[in-house]
């Protein structure tokens, strides 16, 4: 699902419900009606493209995910040191929850709930960590190359170093209440500078 191609019509449908959700909308309260309204299409519409109002919101929240993930690895994949692509990396999630990006944030804030991922069953979630697997194994080559790592550290060590580092930085910092911007740009300090640390450690 999470690689999955949405046609113009279920685009429409799922954006409009993900600007209900960014917008305050309690996910819980949401109806069918609420979502053709926003979407701008009539409500028996909705039933040609998904199964049910629960359906609508699961595949909202899947593609909002699909999008976030594309765009992190797309900042973390640029070309430079490895600094500046960890540095666009925490931009970007930074960027994604200034401009009100609800569903990143009950992603970061782990209150998705396991309803959410038992809906689309277990090859979800190992989707979701194969593509975050790519995107840490792309930073670690870059630290490898400009002598940030080793080449004999473990994998799975770096990975949950990186990936702690941004989450701390996201739970601390991208979670309401939002600090100011100093105090967001300090954070992302912290986060790579845990990470290059890790780096001296064998």
């Amino acid at each position: 699902m999470i690689t999955r191609l949405y046609n113009a019509k279920e685009q429409a449908i799922l954006e409009g419900v993900i600007r209900l959700i960014n917008s305050g909308a309690d996910v819980g309260s949401l109806t069918a009606e609420d979502m053709a309204k926003s979407a701008g299409i009539g409500k028996g519409t909705l039933y040609l493209y998904f199964s049910s109002k629960e359906d609508i919101l699961s595949h909202a929240i899947g593609y909002c995910i699909q999008n976030q993930l594309r765009e992190l690895e797309a900042a973390a994949g640029r070309e430079g040191t490895f600094h500046s692509r960890v540095t666009a990396a925490l931009s970007c999630l930074r960027d994604s929850a200034a401009r009100g990006n609800a569903v990143f944030r009950l992603m970061i804030s782990g209150l998705l709930g396991e309803e959410f991922y038992q809906r689309f069953g277990g090859e979800f979630r190992k989707e979701v960590q194969s593509w975050l697997d790519q995107i840490l194994d792309s930073l670690i080559r870059a630290g490898v190359r400009d002598g940030v790592f080793s080449a004999s550290q473990e994998t799975d060590y770096l990975h949950q170093v990186i990936l702690g580092a941004v989450l701390g930085f996201c739970y601390r910092h991208l979670c309401p209440p939002c600090p100011d911007g100093k105090a967001v740009q300090r954070g992302m300090d912290y986060a790579l500078y845990m990470v290059i640390a890790a780096g001296k450690e064998e």
